[in-house]
This record gives C-alpha cells, structure tokens and sequence, in this order.
C-alpha cells in the first residue's frame, strides 16, 4: 500500500498566502459592490418618501408637510420628524398613515451614531428618542428640503408651500450636517438626492462644499442664534446646491462670510 503524501509546510503557507492575495484583491471590489446595493436601496427609500409627499399634497390642497405649530424647524434641523410633543415634516408621512413602512425613514449607509441611535430605539409604541441635549426628538437618515426659519424674520419664513411651487428643486437627501454634530456622508464624495417631480439621482458634492462642512461650528450642539443663523444658511444653500445652481454654495455662503439670506423659490 504506497503512503499518501501529505502537504508540506512550505505547501500550506503558499496555499495560504495565494488565499490572502485573492481576498486582499476581491474585498474592495465586494465592498464596492455592496455600497453600491446600499445606494439603489437608499434611492428607493427616498422614491417612496417622495410618493407619499405627493398623496400628502394630494389630500391637503396640494401643500406638503411642514413643522406647523410650534414644530417650524430652522433649515438646519429639518432631518427630525418628530419633536415633543408632534410630529413635523417628513414625520408627518408617519403620522398620518400614508407611509406605514418607517424603514424608508434610514438609509442603510448611514453610520452615523446619533441617526442610528434614533433608529435603533424607535419601537411600535411611538417615536421614543431622546437626543444627548435632553430634547425629545426624533432624527431621520433623510433632510427635508422645505426650508423653514431660514431668517429669523418671521414674515420672510418660507411657511406653508405647495408642491406645484417646487417643480424640479431638490426636497430630500442624505443627512449632511446632524444639528451639533458635525458633517456625515452616508455615501463618499456624495448624497442621493430625491426632487420634486419624483426621480432621485447621487448627487456629487464638490470638494470645497464638502471641505465647508469641516467647520468646527456645525459641532457646536446647542448654538447660539449667530451659529445657527450660519448653519440654516449653509442648509439652504445646499438645497439651491442640489437643484442645480451650481453657484448656489459661493454666492450665497461660502463668499457671503455666512451673510443671513432668504433662499427664494
């Protein structure tokens, strides 16, 4: 009977080493493979948020959620659905029964610890999340495009808006700057971007833009009005950013050494 011959040592560690070199080449590309899945599903959250604004517009004359009452958030805050004690904006979608599935609410790139920790304790009961400031808030992977207290001018504040008066203007995306805590990217280089007239696209972010967003004063939790003056500006300029005015950052922020300024439609 001939002897079966064994793999030597030297063998195995070849055998070892070609495994290694195969997986160090095939990871990017898997991992490459997997963001881009996150985004077609990131995008598909964001169809059906823009659905259900059109059967929200639907049945309310043609207006589409907003703050309301005492909830009417700065431009910056408009990534919350819920806060103490009613809900707002994309919030409403929930509350009014017109979007039931709250998975559409997160987009399954979005690492930050703050959206996942609103995620993470939502339960059936309601919108349970207390923010580390103590407020009782509820934030969304996704930013809403009606921008509400832009100036502290109340009689300039955008209010209640129709949707025939957005046309093609961009009216969600990913969360770029979490109120206090500093800039996020669920998607490098870029946000998926949800418009009005319903189709969504990756939206590339220039690299200045994205290098405003270092600032050290989007992690300042609790600001004072001059802070979040800049912040709401900086939020509505990306939004006139996002729907196709390229020029919208420097003309209106990043040149402006944060001027306060109302975004007309």
């Amino acid at each position: 009977m001939k002897n079966k011959r064994a793999f030597t040592l030297i063998e195995l560690l070849v055998v070892i080493a070609i495994i290694a070199l195969l997986l160090a080449v095939l990871m990017p590309a898997l991992q490459k493979a997997k963001e881009q899945a996150r985004k077609i599903v990131c995008a598909a959250h964001q169809k059906g948020l823009l659905s259900a604004v059109s059967v929200y517009a639907t049945n309310n004359d043609d207006y589409v959620p907003d703050g309301g009452g005492d909830n009417q958030l700065n431009a910056s805050m408009a990534f919350f659905g819920w806060l103490k004690p009613e809900f707002a904006d994309l919030g409403l979608l929930y509350s009014t029964g017109i979007s039931t599935e709250k998975k559409i609410l997160y987009c399954p790139s979005q690492e930050n610890l703050t959206l996942k920790a609103s995620k993470q304790q939502d339960d059936n009961s309601g919108w349970n999340y207390v923010s580390p400031n103590g407020n009782e808030k509820h934030a969304l992977s996704y930013h809403y495009g009606l921008m509400e207290q832009v100036d502290l001018n109340t009689e300039q504040e955008w209010g209640k808006t129709k949707l025939s008066d957005f046309s093609r203007r961009a009216l969600t995306c990913d969360v770029f700057v979490p109120f206090g805590y500093g800039s996020v990217w669920s998607h490098e280089g870029g946000v998926i971007t949800g418009y009005a007239d319903g189709h969504t696209e990756f939206t590339k972010v220039d690299q200045e833009v994205i290098d405003a967003m270092e600032d050290p004063v989007f992690d300042v939790l609790e600001p004072p009005d001059t802070i979040r003056q800049q912040l709401d500006l900086f939020a509505a300029s990306f939004f006139e950013y996002l729907s196709g005015k390229s020029g919208a950052m420097d003309s209106l922020y990043l040149s402006q050494g944060y001027t306060y300024y109302v975004i007309p439609y």
